[in-house]
């Protein structure tokens, strides 16, 4: 399925920052320095502890929805702009062709038919239970570089992974009506044991996971497995506003302050703007913008295509992609255009629930007495 629109499918900081955020001035240097400076006295909750997202800061009742609301700071229009997205983020989509409107274009291969189903209440996903199907886990598949070039392409931070030849850099574990699945994640466990520093011994179960009747042949016998659970929907506006120096800033690559902790800046290549950026987003920073990371997220997790994510993309061979017809989205016209910007107002504006509990949250022994 394919969205023309310019601003793609993007899931998170149009409204925030269209632009690269601007490096700060002096006076906003020495405010943001106030609000992060390390805690002195853990006796009592900081100033601003409670906000985790500032002024943006949902003031809703926290309950099963807590990781749903607007920006608290938006104005009534850009509410409704909120509410229609979120909307589309719920929205199921089905098979091409279909005779719904703007809601055509699943697949052929894909792991879930919305957003939603992967980031549940907007919040993250979890491990299938024993007896399901995965829906909001995949694994992410890749084999070792098998050139120079593959190689310098991994080192420069050109290329993510070098994806399994078949079966591309995710399993897809359902598809459309008439064409296979690419297979279906297998869990097992086995126990092991670990020593703790007082002498006691514990049982744990460590998972080890497989391709299970894979559709379309054997996976490459060096074929990495990765299990990526989705994460919570809250605050990446918040996390792209964050100027690209106070990031850098941040950075100890060799960990020249001693602190056992050796920080390194992911650096990516960001096709849209034909040059290398700061990593922010993914498990492992593998992209510099939500509108980046969340076209991935679309094209590989449902099936839909961008102009950031064009049709049927090179990552995968996999007779399932050539034999499933991806839907037109009647995206020409000026409503589905419309349709998928708010889409992108939807998680754009995402707002973080305040910090609950803050006096019970400091432990006892640390509280002032009286």
């Amino acid at each position: 399925m394919t969205l023309p629109f310019a601003w793609g499918l993007v899931a998170g900081l149009v409204y925030l920052s269209v632009e690269p955020a601007a490096a700060r001035d002096a006076a906003d240097a020495v405010r943001v320095a106030e609000v992060t400076r390390p805690a002195t006295d853990f006796s009592v909750p900081e100033a601003f502890e409670r906000n985790a997202g500032g002024a943006a800061t949902s003031l809703a009742t926290p309950n099963a929805n807590a990781f749903s609301h607007p920006s608290a700071n938006l104005s009534f229009e850009r509410q409704l702009d909120f509410h229609v997205g979120n909307g589309i983020f719920r929205k199921l989509w089905v098979s091409a062709p279909a005779s719904t409107k703007s809601s055509d274009g699943l697949g052929p291969l894909h792991n879930a038919r919305s957003c939603q189903s992967c980031h549940i209440k907007d919040g993250r996903g979890r491990p299938p239970r024993e007896g399901e199907r995965a829906v909001s886990m995949l694994l992410a598949l890749s084999v070792p570089p098998r050139s120079d070039d593959e190689g310098q392409r991994l080192a420069e931070g050109r290329a993510r992974v070098m994806a399994e030849p078949v079966y591309g850099a995710q399993l897809q574990n359902y598809s459309v009506q008439g064409v296979s699945a690419e297979g279906r994640i297998g869990i097992a466990h086995e126990e092991r044991s670990v020593s703790l520093s007082g002498g006691a011994t514990l049982q744990l179960l460590h998972p080890r996971y497989s391709v299970l009747d894979p559709g379309y042949g054997p996976l490459d016998p060096e074929v990495m497995l990765s299990p990526r659970v989705a994460p919570q929907m809250i605050g990446m506006g918040l996390i792209e506003a964050i100027p690209e120096a106070d990031i850098l800033a941040l950075a100890d690559p060799d960990d020249e302050d001693g602190d056992g902790i050796s920080g390194r800046a992911s650096r990516v290549w960001d096709a849209e703007e034909g040059r290398f950026a700061l990593g922010r987003f993914g498990w492992k920073a593998g992209a510099a913008t939500v509108a980046e990371q969340t076209a991935r997220a679309f094209s590989g997790d449902i099936g839909l295509s961008s102009h950031r994510a064009p049709g049927l993309a090179p990552r995968s061979r996999s007779p399932g992609r050539a034999a499933g017809r991806r839907g037109t989205l009647r995206s020409i016209s000026r409503r589905s255009r419309r349709c998928t910007w708010e889409r992108t107002e939807g998680v754009s504006v995402r707002s973080s629930p305040p910090r609950r509990r803050t006096r019970r949250s400091i432990p006892s022994c640390a509280r002032r007495s009286g």
